[in-house]
């Protein structure tokens, strides 16, 4: 399980990504990508589409795919014995847990009462100041990606095979 001290520190670098990358599957890809050195920065820009549920439409949290996509480059180049299903697995039932859902609209709704479609530009503005101010969906990329490290970093103590991780 992730550190008190570790969690802090990457719910640290979500607020700190936050303003640079603005979107929830961004952020979540970020955060993961510079705390485990992927070198994949030129993944970042192509996940503006992930946002908002994959183009606005309300399906997959952005904080799911960010956070998934963070997992799949860091376990690839380790060539590891469990398959990739088993720790995106491992992910979506914990996100699940916590969730219920791994659907963006879903959990928009649990999150603010009321589902926005992000395709209509009123509402779009409308949810924007209202995440803003309450915080609520970066609360959720913060959760994909403590779940994520702490399966990484789970996975790092079990097996001893690491990619080359940065100072938590």
């Amino acid at each position: 399980m992730i550190s008190d001290q570790k969690s802090r520190q990457l719910e640290a670098r979500v607020e700190k990504l936050k303003p640079v990358h603005k979107t929830c599957s961004q952020v979540s890809f970020a955060v993961l990508n510079e705390q485990f050195k992927l070198n994949a920065d030129q993944v970042i820009p192509a996940l503006m589409l992930f946002a908002g549920g994959i183009a606005g439409k309300g399906e997959t949290c952005g904080a799911v795919t960010g956070s998934l996509l963070a997992m799949g480059f860091y376990f690839q180049p380790l060539n590891q014995t469990g398959s990739s299903g088993e720790y995106g697995g491992l992910f979506f039932n914990r996100f699940m847990t916590e969730f219920g859902s791994t659907r963006c609209r879903e959990i928009v709704r649990h999150q603010y009462g009321r589902y926005y479609d992000f395709n209509n530009p009123e509402e779009k503005k409308v949810f924007a100041e209202v995440s803003q101010k309450s915080g609520k969906c970066m609360d959720v990329v913060k959760t994909a990606v403590l779940i994520a490290g702490d399966i990484i970093l789970d996975t790092l103590q079990t097996t001893g095979k690491h990619h080359e991780i940065s100072k938590i």
